[in-house]
């Protein structure tokens, strides 16, 4: 299982069923975010002076989704299952020996930039193999005004549009207002912007109405 230790700043990587000579590690946590739905750490970044292997403990929920968005979610499985191949894993890993640190993304559930640039976020969409874990996806950026950026490209707003917001952080957005149609922000465990996320329903549906009306009449004005 891989688990956040928030009072500490730790990630913590404890050994699933039938690995238990593999030992548990504890690393030193930069930032990471949580799901509120399916409890998966959606990324992580930490200190390593090894690459950590995931495939003795990962253990990420697969939740069941509602299409119309109206039943609650309910656990399918753990992945990776006894039918899947050896090191097969839910999460994108990056390892930066050099700096001695690693990174780890939940597939499909914090979006690459080429799915939000290509706004290729349909039912027919190219996920990531693997599928998705939960109803939500989520965007992320390192700087807070591009993150605003990628959400309202994200909503299908003409790009003429795009370059007409000014937004700088996400606090300024109220998003609990439509919170069901426009997303929420799930903030970071460390220093690092929020991951903002969206229901799976609402982006099959196109929902760039909902999203424009949203940013209009809330805190996001355009500047010109």
């Amino acid at each position: 299982m891989i688990s956040i230790d928030q009072k500490n700043m730790k990630i913590n990587f404890s050994s699933r069923s039938g690995f238990g000579n593999v030992p548990g590690l504890a690393k030193d946590l930069l930032f990471a975010h949580v799901c509120p739905s399916c409890n998966n750490v959606m990324q992580a970044f930490f200190k390593t002076d090894q690459e950590v292997k995931l495939w003795p403990y990962e253990e990420t929920h697969q939740m069941s989704i509602d299409r119309d968005g109206i039943k609650a979610p309910e656990f399918r499985h753990s992945v990776p299952t006894p039918k899947d191949p050896q090191d097969k894993s839910q999460y994108n890993v990056y390892y930066d020996q050099k700096n001695g640190a690693q990174k780890i993304v939940l597939k499909n559930h914090v979006l690459k930039y080429s799915t939000i640039d290509l706004k290729n976020i349909g039912e027919n969409a190219d996920w990531e193999p693997g599928g998705k874990m939960c109803e939500l996806a989520g965007l992320f950026s390192l700087r807070e005004d591009l993150l605003l950026r990628d959400y309202v490209l994200f909503s299908r707003i003409n790009e003429r549009k795009l370059w007409s917001y000014d937004a700088k952080n996400v606090s300024d957005v109220r998003f609990q207002a439509k919170k069901r149609v426009c997303g929420f922000p799930v903030e970071a465990i460390g220093d690092a912007p929020p991951v903002i996320l969206i229901r799976y329903n609402i982006l099959n549906r196109g929902w760039e109405n909902a999203v424009e009306d949203f940013l209009g009449h809330l805190a996001i004005q355009p500047t010109s």
